[in-house]
């Protein structure tokens, strides 16, 4: 009887270990199966910051274009108003040139000075001497 009671001492000791065996691998098993879970929820996380990175990257992207489209616009109708100021001072220049009542004005001028002072020669038919200049002559 003493062999038997060896024996099963034996078969219990060695079950006892199978059994721990076996839930050592289940539990590794289970951990290689969260691990795995873990590492798709991962890359679903990776490609959801993918996408929000590049979505982001758009949306800067359109600001800048907008931004840069208006500057442009403004710029453009800064250059239009230049642009027209340049040909309104070209059909009408104001820089030598005088207007007729300007004109008028001054000849008034010079008749009331003649009368109190000598009068001033006119420029010779083959000098070329500016208008401008001769009238300020003439108010000097």
């Amino acid at each position: 009887m003493g062999i038997y009671i060896l024996v099963f001492t034996m078969l219990l000791i060695v079950a006892i270990m199978g059994i721990s065996s076996a839930m050592g691998a289940y539990a590794q098993a289970e951990q290689a199966h969260a691990t795995i879970a873990v590492a798709q929820v991962a890359q679903i996380n990776a490609w959801g910051n993918l996408l929000v990175i590049i979505i982001v990257f758009v949306v800067c992207l359109l600001a800048l274009a907008l931004i840069a489209a208006g500057l442009w616009l403004v710029w453009k109708r800064e250059m239009a108003k230049v642009q027209m100021a340049t040909k309104t001072q070209q059909a009408h220049p104001q820089g030598r040139g005088m207007s007729m009542s300007d004109l008028v004005a001054l000849e008034m001028l010079r008749q009331m000075r003649s009368q109190n002072q000598p009068q001033l020669m006119a420029p010779q038919q083959d000098e070329h001497v500016d208008i401008t200049d001769w009238m300020e002559e003439m108010m000097r």
